[in-house]
């Protein structure tokens, strides 16, 4: 399972929460593990979509939210409705396995009539105990541009010297080649000696 997600919710807590629906829905006889589907999270009020024999959904949740969808404050604000966001990708999940509205499936004829309550239980926890957190804010330590340049002309300075050594040490041995070469040319009568008339 693929989870595009475009929104401040947590991506690890949903992730866990549709493998759950699966998990559920599959053990209930509702459903098949439907590999390789993507599922694309934005903001919204609380709806789906989801395409009939694909492998393809839309999951929309709020940026924040104060109230559960019926409107009675049953979770901290602040909070997403897990149960909520459950029921929506049980549906969604639903439709691309090919089930339409209507009640096809033996358990389902509305999102919110999928037994998630029971779901809980057999996972071992509380709809209401069970949060989906907001993405961590990785805050980006702020570079000062006038330290980060004089560092790189540290560097510079560092590296350049190194250069200068290795050029100098070159021309040493250049220059005793040099000399050799007119001491022996010179005692050949080939080239004057530097200095001579």
């Amino acid at each position: 399972m693929k989870i595009k997600n475009k929104t401040i919710w947590d991506t690890k807590s949903l992730r866990r929460l549709f493998s759950l629906c699966v998990k559920w829905l599959v053990k209930q006889g509702e459903g098949r593990i439907n590999k390789g589907l993507i599922v694309e999270v934005v903001y919204g009020r609380y709806s789906g979509l989801g395409s009939y024999h694909r492998k393809w959904m839309l999951i929309r949740l709020p940026r924040v939210e104060e109230k559960s969808w019926d409107g009675v404050k049953s979770f901290p604000p602040g909070q997403l409705s897990v149960l909520r966001v459950a029921e929506i990708f049980c549906h969604e999940y639903c439709h691309n396995l090919g089930y339409h509205h209507g009640g096809e499936l033996s358990h389902y004829s509305k999102p919110e009539e999928f037994y998630l309550e029971d779901m809980s239980k057999h996972f071992g926890f509380k709809w209401e105990e069970y949060e989906i957190p907001r993405k961590e804010v990785k805050v980006k330590p702020k570079i000062d541009l006038q330290l980060k340049r004089y560092q790189h002309v540290l560097d510079t300075v560092v590296e350049k010297t190194k250069q200068l050594k290795r050029l100098q040490s070159q021309l040493k041995k250049w220059l005793v080649k040099k000399r050799r070469y007119e001491r022996v040319l010179v005692a050949a009568g080939k080239i004057k000696e530097e200095g001579g008339e």
